[in-house]
């Protein structure tokens, strides 16, 4: 299995592993049962108290002083924001990745993925076709 890694802006320190959510609602019910990483096109300062429950939050949106990214550092959690690669359908449970020079992969809300919030980055394994 491949892995396939985008870029964004570190926000917040940290690594973190996860399944991928694309909603707060979402990550509200399976942050107590599994660790979970967030991905929205935006953090809205509402939404940004997920992060109390979630492992690490990524947004395509946004800068290092916006809302999510504050509170990730309060908290202590990793964030990488403007994260354009990444194409969030929450309604249709998806994130399309387009990695820069590569094909773009289709993930489902509960694959995993990992985050170095440090560095950016965003790893996604390829799924199985």
């Amino acid at each position: 299995m491949a892995k396939v890694t985008v870029r964004g802006l570190g926000a917040s320190p940290g690594k973190a592993r996860g399944a991928l959510v694309l909603s707060v609602a979402k990550a509200r019910l399976l942050a107590p049962l599994e660790p979970v990483i967030v991905v929205l096109r935006d953090c809205r300062s509402e939404d940004a108290r997920v992060l109390t429950e979630a492992a690490a939050l990524v947004t395509v949106h946004g800068g290092v002083t916006g809302h999510g990214a504050i509170i990730a550092r309060a908290t202590g959690k990793p964030c990488i924001v403007a994260c354009r690669a990444l194409d969030p359908r929450p309604g249709e449970g998806e994130l399309v990745v387009r990695p820069e020079g590569g094909t773009p992969l289709t993930l489902h809300e509960g694959d995993v993925i990992e985050v170095d919030g440090a560095k950016g980055l965003v790893h996604c394994d390829e799924p199985i076709a």
